[in-house]
Formats: C-alpha cells, sequence, structure tokens
C-alpha cells in the first residue's frame, strides 16, 4: 500500500500537465541568469562583509569558496532543472520522493530572503525619488540649513544622517518598533505591484525587461569607477580593498562569510537557477553558461566593491577618519555611493542614473527568487491548475503584508535580522543534500551519463569529485561551524546612536533570537519532514543497504550507458530511472 500510495503521489503531479514555459532565445536565458545572479548584493552585501572582515583577507576565501563551492553547486543545479524539466520541488522529488523536503526548503528560503530584499529595493526607490530635486538631499550644504547639526559634523556625516534620519527614520533599537513609515510602506507597495505586473506576464515579459536591466547597471558603475578612482584618497581605500591581513585568515568566521557570501550572491540553494533552467533546450550546454554567469558574477562584485572603497578612500582622508567610521554594515552601500554621488557634476542627473541602476540590479535578481517560489506553485497541487496571475498575487500580498514590519522606525534592524538567519545557514545545509542527492541517491555516474544523453558532454571529473566529496565536507564543516560560533558569540545588529550619528554593535534581544531559530527551522525542518512523510516501506533495510551502495566503485552500475535524451518531455522518466533503480537494488541486497 505504501509503494502505491508513494507512486500515486509522484505520478498525481505528473496529471493535468500544462505545457511548460521556454526561453524566446539563448540570449534571454542568459542575461535572466546574470540579472539574477548580479543583484544589490553584489553592491551592498558583499562590500559592507569586506570592510567588516579585513578587505583584501575576505576576497582570498571568496574566491576559494567560488572555485571548491560556487562553481560546483550552480553547474549541479543548472544541470539538475534542465534534466528534470520541473520546479525545484519537482526536480528534486523526481530524483526520489523523500528528497522533496529539499525543494520545499529552497522555496521557502527564497520566499523569506524575496520578502526583505524588496524593502532594499524600496530603499533605492526612495533615494531615486528623493534625488528628482535642484539639489541633492543629502548635500552638505542643505544637511547644514535644514538639521541641527553643524557645518563640520555636515561635512563629515550628512549622506550618514539623511540615510538614518530622512530615509529610515531609524529608531534607537530594534525593541522600539515606533510608527510605520508611510514613504516607504507606499513604496513598498508600489514595488510589489511593478513586481506582480512583470511577473505575471511569464517568462515572455521577463526575458525582453533583462535586456535593460542587465547591461545599464554596467554602464553606470564604469562611469563611476573612472570618477572614483581620480578622487584624492581613493587609493587608501583600494588599498584596503586588495591587501590581505594575513592573520585574519586563520578565523573561521571570515570563511564562513565568505562561504555564504557565495550562496547568496550566486542564487545557491533558493530554487531560482533550477526554475530558469528547466524552462532551457534539452541540449543546452550548461558548463559554457555555468562559467560565464559565476565569473561575471564575482568580477562585478569585486569591481562594485573597487568603486565603494574608492569613495570610502576619499571620505577617509577628507574627514581623518578610519575607513570602518565613514560608513559600515547594511547601508554602506548607500552612504558611500550617496556621498559620491555629491562629487559628480551635475550631481543629481547622476544620481538618477546610479539608483535606477541599483533598482535593475534587485528586480533581476527578484525576479529569479520569486520564480522558485512560482514553479514550486506550478508543479504541486493544489495550486498546480491555477493561472499564474493568481500564484503571483498570493506571493505579492502575503509577502507586502509581512514587509510592513520592515518600514518601521525598527524595519532595518529587522531587515538584518532576516539577512543574518534566513539568508545563510539554511543555504549550506540546503547545498550540502544537494550534494548529497546527485551524487549518492542519483549517482554521480549516472547523472553524468544523463547529461551526456541530452547534452552530448559529461561533467568534469572536477565537478564529479566536488559534488561527491569536497564541497559536502565544506558545507558541513561550515554549517556546524557556523552553529558554534553563533552559540558561543550570540548574534548582534548594528543600532544606530544619534548623539555620534553612528551606529554601535548591539546584541540582538531574546525574542529576536528566538525569531531568528524559526526563520532557520522554518526552511531546514522541510527535509526530515518530507523524507520522513514519503519513506518507503521497510525503509531500516533499505537505508543499510543504500549505505553499502554509496561505497560501490559504481553506483546504479545498471543506468550506465543509458540513453536519456528523451527525459525532458516525460516527467515520469526520471522517477523510472532513479527512484526505482534505487529500490531494485535494495530489493536485489
Amino acid at each position: 500500500m505504501d509503494d502505491e500510495r508513494a507512486d500515486a503521489e509522484v505520478a498525481g503531479t505528473t496529471e493535468k500537465k500544462q505545457e511548460r514555459q521556454s526561453w524566446g532565445n539563448k540570449t534571454e536565458f542568459l542575461f535572466s541568469c546574470i540579472s539574477y545572479a548580479v543583484g544589490i548584493g553584489n553592491l551592498w552585501r558583499f562590500p559592507y562583509l569586506a570592510q567588516e572582515n579585513g578587505g583584501g583577507t575576505f576576497l582570498i576565501p571568496y574566491l576559494v569558496m567560488l572555485v571548491v563551492e560556487g562553481m560546483p553547486l550552480f553547474y549541479l543545479e543548472m544541470c539538475v532543472g534542465q534534466l528534470m524539466r520541473k520546479g525545484v520541488i519537482g526536480s528534486w522529488s523526481a530524483i526520489h520522493p523523500c528528497l522533496a523536503g529539499l525543494g520545499w526548503a529552497a522555496v521557502v528560503t527564497s520566499y523569506l530572503v524575496g520578502i526583505y530584499y524588496n524593502v532594499i529595493i524600496v530603499w533605492a526607490f526612495f533615494y531615486l525619488f528623493s534625488s528628482f530635486q535642484s539639489h541633492l538631499p543629502w548635500d552638505v550644504t542643505r544637511c547644514a540649513n535644514t538639521t541641527t547639526l553643524s557645518l563640520s559634523l555636515c561635512k563629515n556625516a550628512s549622506s550618514r544622517y539623511f540615510w538614518y534620519n530622512d530615509a529610515l527614520e531609524i529608531s534607537g533599537n530594534i525593541n522600539t518598533a515606533g510608527h510605520v513609515n508611510w514613504k516607504l510602506c507606499l513604496i513598498l507597495l508600489f514595488a510589489w505591484i511593478l513586481i506582480f505586473l512583470v511577473m505575471a506576464k511569464g517568462l515572455k515579459a521577463q526575458g525582453k525587461v533583462v535586456y535593460f536591466t542587465t547591461l545599464y547597471p554596467y554602464v553606470i558603475l564604469l562611469v563611476l569607477f573612472i570618477r572614483g578612482v581620480t578622487l584624492e584618497g581613493a587609493g587608501h581605500g583600494i588599498a584596503y580593498l586588495f591587501s590581505p591581513d594575513w592573520e585574519r585568515l586563520y578565523d573561521p568566521d571570515v570563511w564562513r562569510k565568505a562561504a555564504t557570501q557565495i550562496f547568496y550572491s550566486l542564487g545557491l540553494g533558493f530554487g531560482g537557477l533550477v526554475a530558469y533552467s528547466s524552462y532551457n533546450k534539452k541540449d543546452n550546454d550548461t558548463l559554457k553558461d555555468t562559467l560565464i554567469i559565476t565569473l561575471v558574477n564575482s568580477a562585478t562584485s569585486i569591481f562594485g566593491a573597487t568603486v565603494i572603497f574608492a569613495v570610502l578612500g576619499h571620505l577617509s582622508h577628507e574627514n581623518g577618519l578610519k575607513l570602518s567610521e565613514v560608513g559600515s554594515g547594511p547601508g554602506l552601500a548607500f552612504i558611500a555611493f550617496s556621498e559620491g554621488l555629491t562629487l559628480l557634476k551635475p550631481s543629481v542627473m547622476w544620481s538618477i542614473f546610479f539608483f535606477l541602476m541599483l533598482l535593475c540590479l534587485g528586480v533581476g535578481s527578484m525576479f529569479g527568487t520569486l520564480e522558485a517560489v512560482l514553479a514550486c506553485m506550478q508543479d504541486v497541487y493544489p495550486t498546480k491548475n491555477w493561472r499564474r496571475e493568481v500564484h503571483v498575487g498570493i506571493v505579492c500580498v502575503t509577502s507586502f503584508l509581512v514587509g510592513i514590519s520592515m518600514v518601521t522606525q525598527a524595519g532595518s534592524y529587522i531587515v538584518e535580522m532576516f539577512d543574518q538567519f534566513a539568508g545563510s545557514l539554511p543555504l549550506l545545509l540546503i547545498g550540502f543534500f544537494e550534494c548529497l542527492a546527485v551524487a549518492y541517491v542519483y549517482g554521480a555516474c549516472s547523472f553524468a551519463d544523463a547529461m551526456k544523453g541530452i547534452t552530448g558532454r559529461r561533467p568534469a571529473r572536477w565537478f564529479q569529485f566536488c559534488w561527491r566529496f569536497l564541497s559536502p565536507i565544506i558545507m558541513f564543516i561550515l554549517f556546524f561551524g557556523s552553529v558554534i560560533f553563533e552559540i558561543i558569540n550570540p548574534p548582534t545588529y548594528k543600532a544606530y546612536d544619534d548623539s555620534i550619528n553612528n551606529t554601535v554593535e548591539t546584541r540582538f534581544p531574546a525574542w529576536a533570537d528566538f525569531i531568528g531559530a524559526l526563520l532557520i527551522l522554518a526552511s531546514v525542518v522541510q527535509i526530515p519532514i518530507f523524507a520522513w512523510y514519503n519513506r518507503p516501506p521497510n525503509w531500516r533495510p533499505r537505508m543499510q543497504s543504500f549505505l553499502r551502495t554509496c561505497f560501490r566503485k559504481s553506483f546504479l552500475p545498471n543506468m550506465r550507458g543509458q540513453d536519456l535524451s528523451d527525459v525532458g518531455d516525460d516527467d515520469n522518466a526520471v522517477v523510472g530511472t532513479a527512484y526505482h533503480k534505487l529500490d531494485e537494488i535494495a530489493s536485489a541486497d
């Protein structure tokens, strides 16, 4: 009965199959993936992590993690989506029903990250709208005329004052929620309506939008780079970014943050890559796409950080401050860039161009993040046969309601809390189980044969080695190391102190730690729950047989050499090649 139930559940997902969307052409797919991977996180999250973790010291573990973790997992997710031609839940369920929780974990993480990520887009919208004035509201003269700060203090911190007091209307700590910032709340509503209008049209509309959202940011970044490196003191900031402090390389927290930034920046573990690649043609060259997208993404992060640190170096030189005193934390990019924009003439025009660029980066990433959630709703009941507009509407409305808490006076602290908890540890665990699923449930050799069947190329031995051993070992160590680190060093946030017009390191209160734990569990708990619910009959002897099989030289040997070139359009084919083959081996043993 349990076998029949499991088969019925898998088969049920294929009934009334809707025609799957596809990309208009290869360029649309490539640009969409670049736009998804290259987002605000490259200019918002990467620079402040680099500043907090030793500048050049952070770059070394970041690049190491790119090679041993980022590229292999990116390639794996692209291959899984293209082979299974389903969303993230459908893809992992096809390999084995017990892996459905892996897809659900990715969907929950994408949903939670999407909620606070759109608030960052709201901040960019606020700065864009504020730029339509005769003078930028954060310049020195206006600060002195419209605030109680002295001219000398305005000169040192006008952009910082505008960020905390005008944009965020920030409170002194996370316990003081204060009132809803109605300016940001209305912009949040506008942002979700905009995302709904684009995503409800499907891939055809997204494919056209990404031509602009992908190319435009690089033009603006290049202009800002040319201006930034010519500023007095810029070399000091750039030198900090590229000069490592070798002693800090022994700090495990630096490696942990570099690893999570790779996940965050490339979009690993969110399910967006699986969803995007599932709309590809079966014979698409996934390896070429992987190399292009991952290298472009990392180069953009370093290039964008160079621009920011050039401005930081100039501000440090002009005001006699340390780099850490000029600006820090999640608001670093907004503070540094807004200050740098006052140095460009005409500053109003460049401010409009720049924050429009941030919006392009943010919206492009939001498309990929939410597409993972939408692809899930297309693949499972009861939402499978609902119209796409209904799917998008549900996601946007619920996200907006939760996001209102992030536009209160303590909203930026809540964003920081979501970023620390929802967008870090769950991704490491998801990536760990993704490697195990491909390497030991499907079988690395069998997976390589399957990819050769549809693309004509087997994944390189390096990638197979990473999937089997290197990547999961690193992620396992990082995950449990991070848990131990958080227990020993309770998480903190940067609370604003208006007496010094700067932030101070403050511990999260107990209730925030509790919510943070719930944010992590909401994602990772899906993995054991669905594994237990979909467990096969006589699972204990089968598990013992499975563990023995994992160490055989060739896993699933009777699948090797099988032609899977027709897998893509038949949702049941992969279930037959992985799930039932595993049962045959277990029964034989």
